[in-house]
């Protein structure tokens, strides 16, 4: 039985190297030199493992999780997870000639390289309402743990800047990126849009409760 609890990018990314640690470092065999020398049985040396997990070189802004698993794979025990702090497994080959994986990192030709992105802009910034005269509202979500109840909390902070990403101010870029998921045109005989068409729907219904049976004593007495 695994359980760890933390951030969500640090949670997932330890399980993983635990777990790549126990198949490539032959914890479990006899060292070759002393046994009775604790360091004989612990090898970090990364530089023949088949797959590796990227540390952390980026302040880890993930919400809080709890990541357990017994006798499942990774993917099986990850996937509620990143779906929820909405992050990303990123799994890159190493071939020789590329840029190191990260700095200092030696590792063999063809090496899994394992990382924890986030795709999403959730947590470092993004567009969350807005309107065609002042704009989308750009803001960044902080997550605590709040007092005395021990509650997991947000605030959401607006940015003061709205003139990012640099990108879309870059002739010919074709993109949309998540710090900033909206682009408007206008539509006018000045602008670039000829013609424009706009369509909305009402919203409907998205759960039903169906089945059932009251308690003894609720609904409709007998004849």
């Amino acid at each position: 039985m695994w359980v760890l609890f933390g951030k969500a990018r640090w949670c997932l990314k330890t399980t993983l190297f635990c777990n790549i640690f126990r198949l490539e470092s032959g914890i479990w065999t006899f060292p070759t030199g002393n046994p009775l020398d604790l360091s004989e049985w612990v090898e970090l040396d990364m530089s023949e493992w088949s797959q590796v997990v990227k540390p952390d070189l980026t302040p880890d802004n993930s919400i809080g999780s709890l990541v357990y698993g017994r006798m499942k794979y990774m993917h099986s025990v990850s996937k509620k997870v990143v779906a929820d702090a909405q992050l990303s497994w990123d799994c890159r080959r190493w071939l020789e000639g590329d840029p190191p994986a990260w700095p200092g990192a030696e590792l063999q030709h063809g090496t899994l390289v394992w990382d924890v992105i986030d795709k999403s802009g959730f947590a470092t910034g993004t567009s969350f309402g807005g309107d065609m005269f002042s704009g989308l509202v750009q803001a960044v979500t902080d997550f605590f743990v709040s007092e005395p109840d021990h509650y997991l909390s947000d605030t959401r902070q607006t940015l003061p800047d709205p003139n990012f990403p640099p990108e879309y101010f870059v002739s010919g870029y074709k993109g949309t990126l998540p710090e900033s998921p909206g682009v408007i045109f206008y539509s006018s005989k000045h602008s670039g849009v000829s013609t424009s068409e706009f369509t909305w729907k009402p919203a409907t219904d998205v759960g039903v409760v169906s089945g059932g049976q009251s308690m003894p004593g609720v609904g409709y007495p007998p004849r």
